[in-house]
């Protein structure tokens, strides 16, 4: 018998031939599972229900929602590690997760018997799931007021108001950050300030400033 670890999401304990009747549960750790959530497991590279399976084969498992749609997949490498995508991928047993709640991070306990004996599945919740924090980036944010516009031509970014044209250029198409005020230069020609991600703001001609994205 070997136990495989996988970290998967949802927490519950059923058998391949004995479903969990529905019912809400909430563990004393705080792990829930979802009504109309479907856990699938397959086995692949030869490997049948209720023979040994050896490290090396692979394992798929998916998560769906209630309508079928995918929610994560994973393939079990040789250190029987599970990493999610979000792609589908064939199905051969299906189990449907009884109760309300949230996904959560949990431990796949796999022991597989050998012959023609049931394989029991054991879930048991290891803390909740979140997400990994945003890397933090050095350097000048949006400036106040500033709004999100679509740009309509192709220019260069000008060093102010009717001012000297740099090598930095905006493209037609793109989205940036503008001061939604324009500003005259000694000609009466509108220029908009925009934020290139510098310290200094450039500017373009007005005309070239389109709508929202």
């Amino acid at each position: 018998m070997k136990i495989l670890r996988i970290v998967l999401v949802c927490v519950f304990v059923l058998s391949v031939f004995t479903f969990i009747q529905p019912a809400h549960a909430d563990l004393s750790s705080g792990c829930t599972a979802s009504d109309g959530q479907t856990f699938t497991a397959g086995i692949g590279q030869g490997t049948g229900m209720g023979e040994t399976f050896f490290e090396g084969e692979v394992i798929t498992i998916t998560v769906t929602l209630g309508t079928g749609t995918t929610k994560a997949y994973g393939d079990l490498d040789v250190n029987a590690v599970i990493v999610f995508h979000q792609f589908p991928v064939p199905n051969v047993v299906s189990y449907t997760i009884p109760a309300d709640g949230i996904y959560d991070v949990m431990v796949y306990n796999d022991p597989f018997l050998d012959g023609d004996g049931p394989i029991d599945f054991v879930f048991t919740c290891q803390g909740a799931a979140s997400e990994p924090e945003p890397e933090s980036v050095p350097g000048p944010g949006v400036p106040d007021g500033f709004v999100l516009r679509t740009i309509v031509c192709d220019v260069p970014v000008y060093t102010q108001a009717g001012g000297i044209a740099t090598s930095a250029a905006i493209t037609n198409g793109q989205t940036w950050f503008v001061n939604p005020t324009p500003e005259k230069d000694s000609a009466g020609v509108l220029w908009t300030e925009i934020f290139v991600a510098s310290y200094v703001n450039g500017y373009i001609p007005t005309g070239c400033v389109g709508g929202k994205p």
